[in-house]
């Protein structure tokens, strides 16, 4: 903020008490003040007079006042204050006339189609060049990047107190062009066949700025360059250019992982240690195919640990279709092991919507103990689920804006093996349906240069035939990628949701530092008693790019809890 006191060196300096306007007949004084870019009580410099002056004329010419004129400033300072007086005129108000439009080849039709202006509207120079600028895109849209638009003649026509400005434009757009070939540069892994599939444009086909532009969107949803540079059109003869892309790839590849031995505590004797960590094997891009393999373990801790390992073969038959398998295994302290197989297909609209579907069988295995004490059943589930999401990120690693959303719908039929005192005690019946809800939305909006506001929503709500949903159907959460703060998988329920809030500063295209606040939220019955809870984490995190991937470091405390009882969440949060 500046004030009216000021350090000096032996120089006083003025500041602005007063600043007034005489000669102007319809434009308010406020208006020009603000257009000035002065103040009262900031310092004034004569050096300033003429740059302030454009901006003022400037301001009243793009309003229609094309006659604007400052015939003098009047300067009186006392005391070290100044005050300024501006003698001069606004002029008459300029309206469009009429508007002629002469073309080489589109019919005059369709230009009058992408015209938002019109006969009597003020006149706008600025306005009338974007107007133009527009004119020009629509044709390089339709097949004409190389159009040409001048204004031959413009007629002044005065009626009275306003005039009026008739514009002809001529526009030369030369032949329809079409995209002769499609070259790619800088890619030393993925196949070109890889890149070329994704686009929208094809060598062949007409030119189309609409499609050019989506060019580097389409690649960065691929996941597998640190930099795409915009396309650059070369031009080959009247009817043909040649598109060239420069990309630069990132580490598809990736092993990821860390395994700790946790000692018995003292005066445990008889008790053995035991490992943990995580491992993560990841090939995003094999052998350049755009194939996609996984291997992931975790043991969180001693009784408890889960593996998973995904294939996914993309582009089935030419189409938009990926197909993948997956086989998961989840021991959740030792009360059950789930295994389960599953199958999906991800089918791509377009490169912002997809839909998909996924089939499942899930095998659950209670110990005696979790059987009695829990109540859990040895089940077989079969069942699917399709989805449909809509992703409008500009970046899908570091994003300034953009939103997703998406739903999901899963239905399932479960039988239950026993032990057989749970059909008598429990009710428990031998079959039953289950059906469960999913919905995500997440939301960025770059807000103030490299400061980002990041929002995201999920829940999940599932439901059965039974009053009482088992232990294995619950969804699980907590942790880094849904409560900061708390272990992974801390809580669970047949109604759970999280909410997350981020406030990012974005340090380049994939790092950035962020504060965060979470909160989530479960319920559930069992032996008719119900549980529910809100959790809050909240804390700060860092993602930057290393040779492996991008890490994520997250520092979590949940509410009321003191510093040292704080979470940090380490890993590859993102892979190239």
């Amino acid at each position: 903020m500046i004030s009216g006191f000021y350090l000096t060196f032996g120089k006083e300096y003025m500041t602005i008490s007063r600043l007034h306007f005489i000669g102007n007949q319809t434009l308010k004084e406020k208006n020009l003040i603000k257009w000035s870019g002065l103040r009262t009580g900031i310092p004034w410099n004569e050096t300033l007079i003429q740059i302030t002056n454009k901006k003022i004329v400037d301001a009243c010419r793009e309003r229609g006042y094309l006659m604007a004129h400052i015939d003098s400033v009047s300067i009186n300072s006392n005391q070290g204050k100044v005050d300024l007086t501006w003698y001069g005129s606004e002029g008459p108000l300029f309206y469009l006339g009429e508007l002629n439009i002469e073309s080489d080849s589109i019919p005059d039709i369709e230009f009058w189609n992408m015209l938002d202006m019109s006969s009597g509207m003020v006149y706008r120079p600025l306005y009338i060049e974007s107007e133009i600028r527009q004119m020009t895109r629509k044709c390089a849209e339709l097949g004409f990047p190389f159009t040409e638009i001048d204004v031959t003649r413009a007629d002044i026509i005065g009626k009275e107190q306003s005039y009026e400005i008739a514009l002809t434009f001529h526009i030369r757009t030369g032949e329809h062009t079409t995209v002769d070939r499609i070259k790619i540069h800088g890619n030393k892994v993925t196949r070109d066949k890889v890149i070329l599939r994704e686009l929208s444009i094809q060598a062949g086909d007409p030119y189309n700025q609409k499609k050019i532009d989506l060019i580097e969107e389409e690649l960065e949803k691929l996941g597998y360059f640190k930099t795409i540079q915009p396309p650059k059109i070369i031009k080959q003869s009247e009817r043909s250019v040649e598109v060239v892309l420069t990309v630069e790839e990132g580490n598809t590849t990736t092993f990821d992982g860390i395994i700790g031995y946790i000692p018995p505590e003292t005066g445990e004797a008889g008790r053995d240690g035991y490992l943990t960590g995580i491992l993560q094997l990841n090939f995003r891009n094999l052998f350049g195919t755009g194939r996609r393999f996984e291997v992931y373990w975790r043991k969180p801790d001693q009784f408890g640990d889960e593996f998973n390992i995904y294939y996914e073969e993309p582009w089935i038959f030419g189409y938009r279709l990926n197909i993948g398998a997956g086989l998961e295994r989840i021991v959740r302290d030792t009360t059950y092991v789930e295994q389960s197989f599953s199958l999906n297909g991800i089918y791509r609209l377009d490169n912002r919507w997809k839909t998909g579907v996924k089939f499942q069988t899930k095998n659950v295995y209670p110990d005696s103990l979790a059987s009695r004490e829990l109540r859990l059943a040895k089940t077989v589930y079969r069942g699917g689920e399709i989805f449909l999401e809509y992703d409008s990120r500009n970046n899908i690693y570091n994003p300034r804006r953009g939103f997703v959303y998406s739903v999901g719908y899963g239905f399932g039929l479960k039988t239950n093996y026993g032990p057989s005192y749970l059909f008598s005690e429990d009710s428990l019946a031998s079959e039953e349906t289950i059906h469960k809800y999913k919905f995500q939305f997440q939301y960025f909006n770059n807000f103030w240069q490299n400061q980002v506001i990041a929002v995201a929503l999920s829940g999940v709500r599932i439901t059965g035939n039974q009053a009482t949903l088992q232990l294995s159907d619950h969804q699980w959460f907590g942790g880094a990628r849904t409560v900061r703060g708390y272990r992974e998988n801390q809580f669970h329920g047949t109604t759970v949701g999280w909410f997350n809030l981020e406030y990012r500063f974005l340090l380049g295209k994939y790092s950035r530092l962020f504060l965060f606040n979470d909160w989530g939220y479960y319920h559930y019955i069992w032996r008719s008693t119900i549980f529910q809870a809100w959790k809050t984490g909240y804390g700060i995190g860092l993602r930057f790019d290393t040779p492996l991937g991008i890490m994520g470091v997250d520092y979590g405390l949940p509410k009321g809890a003191g510093f040292s009882e704080g979470k940090i969440h380490v890993g590859l949060v993102n892979l190239f």
